[in-house]
């Protein structure tokens, strides 16, 4: 009945979009649109009815957006072949091993897979659309969380207050929950709240004084009551990244900017951090994601087939049985690059690199930042997983060099059906 109901919604807001949005801008329009549904809808623990019709729902609005005729000439880019490589062989060893996960794989994959079509076109206010919802979703998520922390509950779905005995006490604040917003866990909470602010910082002009001051007090609340120390770090090497390459004022400026941003960030805060890392050394969080990285020789040396291709998307348990992984009772890796090599093997890993570096080179400051963020995660979260990360990474993955944000450009004649965004206000 749901998944029935998703595509119904699909089709109707295919035409709704198609309607009231100028060319220019459909599809970044349409593209947020499906990143706005999975970030709030599809959560790591809502239930695999939601799932599949948010999943299923986003593939058909896609689908038909990608059919929708343009006369835009695609960037030329590896990151299209990448990525079906990437999803394809995955779901052919999952398929061969007999474990379950190549529907997972094919429809996860599908969706990267149009969500790169339809960014490898993008115009700068079709970019402008996008980014501005993902500001627009890391707010709400931000206001969610806040809803979240009063009510000590979770809004639609997640860990709640009495699963904190386990593993959802905030280490930040003791005896309280950690705040998930409606993707069900805290670190790709984290990260969405993360990816508003590098879109807002490199953005900054472009937005009114009251979005941006609802994002500095909304997401470092957010990210304390979130409880993730991966978030904050991430966060944190994109934001040194924006600094370290921002091409406004001069390089003495900015690198004298950057000095004094870091030494008083160590006088401030060092100690903090000190004793921060020096707890999460010591917790069993750390010791497992440490463990599983000290089997990647082991998953080296497996049979030949398996160290190439890998034991499938749901293959873990037999590697955790065996030893290959860490055999702690926990048989969770955390970590997107050993997942990989385990699943997808040796192949796998060389195209999930491939992948991210190609992505890096064809990229401008933005998305460099965004994949700052996304590296420190590939060590603490399996973000593969969840389409709520990969909804905002493949599309700017692939846009390549638009640079929307570093130049101030004339705005763009208001076509007849234009809907701008109410957050963005372009210069």
């Amino acid at each position: 009945m749901l998944v029935a109901g998703a595509v119904i919604a699909a089709i109707v807001m295919h035409f709704v979009v198609r309607a009231a949005v100028s060319d220019d801008r459909y599809r970044g329009v349409a593209v947020g649109v499906i990143a706005m549904v999975n970030m709030v809808l599809w959560g790591v623990t809502a239930p695999t009815a939601v799932q599949d019709a948010t999943m299923y729902g986003s593939i058909l609005f896609a689908l038909l957006a990608v059919a929708t005729k343009t006369d835009r000439e695609p960037r030329r880019s590896a990151v299209l072949a990448l990525t079906v490589l990437l999803f394809g062989t995955g779901a052919v060893t999952t398929e061969i091993e007999g474990v379950a996960g190549s529907q997972t794989l094919l429809e996860t994959g599908l969706l990267c897979v149009l969500l790169v079509l339809l960014a490898r076109t993008f115009t700068r206010a079709d970019l402008h659309a996008f980014l501005d919802t993902l500001l627009a979703i890391a707010l709400l998520q931000g206001a969610l969380g806040i809803l979240e922390f009063a009510i000590h509950r979770p809004v639609l779905w997640g860990y709640g207050s009495d699963d904190r005995v386990l593993f959802n006490d905030n280490p930040f604040i003791p005896g309280t929950a950690r705040v998930q917003g409606t993707t069900g866990h805290w670190i790709p909470y984290g990260a969405i709240l993360s990816i508003g602010v590098l879109v807002l910082t490199v953005g900054w002009r472009r937005y009114h004084p009251a979005v941006r001051i609802l994002a500095i007090v909304l997401v470092p609340v957010c990210l304390v009551l979130a409880g993730t120390r991966t978030s904050p770090v991430a966060l944190g090497a994109g934001l040194l990244y924006c600094t370290a390459t921002s091409r406004s004022g001069s390089r003495a400026s900015r690198n004298t900017l950057l000095a004094l941003s870091l030494i008083i960030l160590g006088v401030l805060i060092g100690p903090a951090v000190v004793g921060i890392i020096q707890d999460v050394i010591g917790t069993g969080s750390f010791e497992n994601r440490f463990g599983n990285m000290m089997k990647i020789p082991d998953l080296l040396t497996r049979p030949l087939a398996e160290s190439l291709f890998g034991n499938g998307y749901w293959g873990l348990d037999e590697l955790f049985f065996n030893d290959v992984l860490l055999n702690n009772g926990f048989n969770i890796i955390d970590n997107q690059f050993v997942t990989i090599l385990a699943t997808q093997g040796i192949v796998g890993a060389i195209l999930f690199v491939l992948l991210l570096v190609i992505g890096w080179h064809n990229a401008d400051s933005l998305t460099r930042s965004i994949l700052v963020l996304v590296f420190v995660l590939v060590f603490s979260y399996d973000w593969m997983r969840t389409p709520v990360i990969l909804v905002a990474l493949f599309p700017v993955l692939a846009t390549g060099r638009i640079s929307p944000f570093q130049a101030r450009t004339p705005a763009p004649a208001v076509a007849a059906r234009s809907l701008p965004l109410p957050i963005g206000v372009v210069q």
